[in-house]
């Protein structure tokens, strides 16, 4: 899935340890017209690598955000989770400027 919009908050860095070993996963917000009103989305990034090229991104830039959706059950409970794999800056005319791709190694999602 895709979605346009302003990113507007990159999301403190969170970390632990598995019997895998460590993972580590950060995130940001975007802002998108949905209707008449505004909405937010918050997109999860997993990997190192992942977050410091989100980090890169300065804040209020157009972005193009490629994703996947994943909901799990937890003691009779459902979480859904956006898990971004690509964001690319946009430009007004639509060119998409920068892109940042990751690849899918994440064994701990």
């Amino acid at each position: 899935m895709e979605i346009i919009g302003k990113l507007i908050k990159i999301l403190p860095e969170q970390s632990g340890t598995t019997e895998k070993g460590t993972w580590i996963r950060g995130g940001f917000v975007i802002e998108y017209q949905d209707g008449e009103y505004p909405q937010n989305a918050a997109f999860t990034l997993f990997g190192e690598n992942k977050i410091n090229m989100a980090k890169n991104i300065p804040l209020g830039s157009q972005v193009k955000v490629n994703f996947s959706i994943r909901s799990r059950e937890y003691q009779e409970r459902w979480y859904t989770d956006l898990s971004c794999f690509r964001v690319e800056t946009v430009v007004p005319n639509g060119i998409y400027q920068q892109r940042f791709e990751f690849l899918r190694l994440n064994k701990y999602h």
